[in-house]
């Protein structure tokens, strides 16, 4: 994908590029009104209207509170536009008739607080009399410009025949969007705004060899423009009219004798979608790439081109799916969408599809947050889920407003006595109003304070990159000495629990971080007396035979990142359990090591799930992040990786979850409190990994991964404590 050029600031963003890129504020931008016909360029022949929409009114100003006046004596506000951070009226029209009609040609003018009237003149008809385009060249049948980038390629462009003499000043731009900027050529017959001025347009362009990158697709833009009022004296930032001829195509960089690449095909459309204020909607379109796997990637309301991720527009792409998130949805975002994705084979378009509004639903609470007896000094996380659809959320203590507390999380970290109380949250729409029951926070010193005490992970272990190797790190902040642990490959024992499969003879070895080689290992455990005593001490389930081959190894361990591989004796394989105990879980002070994560990657599907248990020990909540990981993982090069995890925390002796998730959504609470703990980044905020935040009491719990649709892949596994 490529950055975006809106129809919106053409003429500020190319025309005015010295004024743009110098990084003045927006009260150095001119003020405009400008009519454009739009054109789009994809055969040697010529170009055509652009689809949809292909005539444009737009007005800009620089401030806030700007009025246009219109021939004949109705106005209209210029708002603000977040998307282009901007102030700007912006309408497409399908026919100059009908652009004419909502805006006449005739004078317009522009007042506001502190502004004196400022006039511009759109009389009389002055369009550029030739259409842009390029006049030579190689066009593919997909509709594409191809161009070996190795050479230096001149472009040649039809000629802007009243460039000089149609109003009071012209210009002329040419844009191409490269990897890290854009490759131009501008003037005026003016030298304003810091431009090259010159009386005749320029009728080539002539890109250097290695400007572009092969087998890249790059889109290219030429404008002309017959400037009808050009007034630099009356505000310094100046006041423009113009009548603009504005093309756009596309340039594939390919090298001479690259076979022809087919079509990209469209094997899904956007489908109709309905959704309330304040909501928020998603198109989606599935591609089947033709060329490379660089594309250009555009979406398009009511024929206007929306802009390249902001707050309110997100696009995203997941294999051959791209989507568009519209949020914060508005009466004015109901309209017309479509799709255009362009690559080195050719360009395709999608159909429209429907953006209408539904009413909201009375907001409803159908998870409460839960209430946790705290440590001092530990966190707790309240969360809650609500329906109603386009929801405002804040939370309270007391009955009192916690500023910013708006989230469907609200996270207490370094909690003191003085947070004890009851936390409600409200949800509103333009529906209603609901209130959670209240949870209710109790802090206290403790000297026995919520912890992790047991952590284990069953899955299939393979062979090769398909051998189960668990991390886990022990210390913790503030924290000194060694940590004396059970740890335990557990295979043929597992028979007698039901499970098919089992491994036959697990091998266990303890390998430090950044090392190869074992610090400790065990191939058959023996009837090992003290290992024995030590699973009798924890309510470990005991081994009923001393001669199984399952492994295990009571071993202290300096506070650090280790690996715990259990693979097959023989280069067997099948399914094994790791366990991972505190092997002194009743003594404990604010400097005693402890268990604070446990990590797991292993190849699963649905009928052999990824499952880490874990043990909450202690007489207080604990705050854990646990996280499946499937797309992300292929950012480090992991093939095969699982395409869409979900996450379950079921209670032990349970079937039931009390928490889900599919997809983490990007929440900030989550990238904030993973950066904290050390997490790697999650960057993507479509990307379909799952994460969990929550505070648990005390107890045993699963931590449950299944693949979306059935999908299997090697997903990693993630619990962390929350200091």
């Amino acid at each position: 994908m490529t950055p975006k050029s809106n129809h919106a600031a053409r003429f500020l963003a190319m025309a005015l590029s010295a004024v743009a890129l110098s990084g003045l504020a927006h009260a150095q931008d001119p003020h405009i009104v400008r009519k454009l016909h739009l054109y789009t360029q994809t055969t040697a022949a010529a170009s055509v209207d652009f689809p949809g929409a292909p005539y444009e009114f737009g007005a800009q100003s620089t401030a806030s509170g700007v009025t246009l006046h219109l021939p004949g004596g109705s106005t209209q506000a210029i708002p603000y536009d977040a998307s282009e951070d901007a102030y700007q009226i912006l309408t497409p029209f399908a026919t100059k008739a009908a652009m004419d009609a909502a805006y006449p040609n005739g004078t317009y003018t522009m007042t506001g607080t502190g502004l004196p009237t400022l006039t511009m003149n759109l009389t009389t008809d002055l369009y550029p009399a030739s259409v842009p385009q390029i006049t030579n060249g190689t066009w593919n049948s997909g509709g594409v410009l191809v161009i070996d980038p190795t050479q230096s390629v001149t472009l040649n462009i039809s000629n802007f025949s009243s460039y000089a003499s149609a109003g009071v000043a012209g210009h002329e731009s040419f844009d191409l969007q490269t990897n890290t900027n854009s490759f131009s050529k501008e003037i005026a017959t003016q030298a304003i705004f810091g431009l090259t001025a010159s009386a005749t347009p320029f009728t080539s362009v002539t890109i250097p060899a290695n400007t572009l990158t092969t087998a890249k697709v790059y889109r290219a833009q030429i404008q002309f423009d017959t400037l009808s009022t050009l007034d630099t004296t009356t505000v310094p930032s100046g006041v423009i009219g113009l009548f603009g001829a504005h093309m756009e195509f596309w340039v594939a960089a390919l090298a001479p004798g690259t076979a022809a690449m087919p079509l990209p095909v469209l094997t899904s459309q956007p489908t109709d979608r309905a959704a309330p204020l304040g909501g928020s909607a998603t198109f989606t379109a599935n591609v089947v790439l033709g060329g490379s796997q660089t594309v250009d990637m555009r979406w398009y309301f009511n024929g206007v081109e929306l802009p390249f991720n902001s707050s309110k527009y997100q696009l995203g792409q997941n294999n051959t799916a791209f989507s568009l998130t519209i949020n914060n949805i508005a009466a004015t975002d109901v309209g017309s969408y479509y799709f255009k994705l362009v690559d080195t084979g050719g360009i395709v378009t999608s159909n429209t599809a429907s953006l209408t509004l539904v009413a909201l639903s009375v907001p409803a609470i159908t998870s409460q947050p839960q209430g946790h007896a705290l440590a001092t000094g530990s966190s707790v996380v309240f969360s809650v889920t609500a329906t109603g659809g386009g929801l405002s959320l804040q939370w309270k203590k007391n009955g009192v407003v916690i500023p910013g507390a708006t989230a469907p999380r609200y996270l207490i970290s370094n909690a003191q006595p003085a947070d004890a109380g009851s936390y409600t949250v409200t949800a509103t729409n333009g529906s209603g109003t609901a209130t959670s029951t209240g949870a209710t926070l109790t802090v206290a010193g403790s000297g026995d304070p919520g912890r992790l005490v047991n952590a284990s992970v069953r899955i299939v272990s393979g062979t090769g990159a398909d051998v189960l190797i668990v991390g886990f790190v022990t210390g913790g902040s503030g924290t000194s000495g060694s940590k004396q642990l059970l740890i335990r490959g557990i295979g043929p024992t597992l028979t007698g629990f039901g499970v098919p499969g089992a491994m036959v003879d697990p091998f266990l070895e303890i390998i430090p971080s950044g090392g190869t080689v074992a610090i400790a290992s065990n191939d058959n455990w023996g009837g090992d007396a003290l290992v024995v005593a030590k699973a009798n001490a924890i309510g470990a389930f005991a081994f009923p035979s001393t001669t199984s081959k399952d492994s295990a190894l009571l071993t202290t361990l300096a506070a650090g990142v280790y690996s715990a591989k259990i693979s097959g004796v023989g280069s067997t394989t099948g399914t094994v359990l790791a366990e991972m105990y505190d092997a002194n879980p009743s003594v404990y002070n604010p400097t005693t090591p402890r268990i604070i994560n446990l990590s797991a990657r292993a190849t699963m599907a649905n009928d052999n799930p990824l499952i880490a248990g874990f043990v909450i020990g202690g007489s207080t909540a604990k705050t854990l992040m646990i996280r499946a990981i499937g797309p992300t993982l292929t950012g480090f090069g992991v093939p095969g990786a699982m395409a869409d995890p979900s996450l379950e925390i079921i209670p032990g002796g349970g079937t039931v979850a009390i928490v889900s998730n599919d997809n983490w959504g990007g929440a900030a609470i989550l990238t904030s409190t993973g950066n904290s703990v050390g997490a790697f980044a999650l960057t993507d905020s479509a990307s379909k990994d799952a994460v969990i935040l929550v505070t648990l009491d005390p107890g045993v719990y699963s931590a449950k991964v299944l693949g979306v649709n059935n999908a299997s892949g090697i997903t990693l596994i993630e619990v962390y404590e929350i200091p």
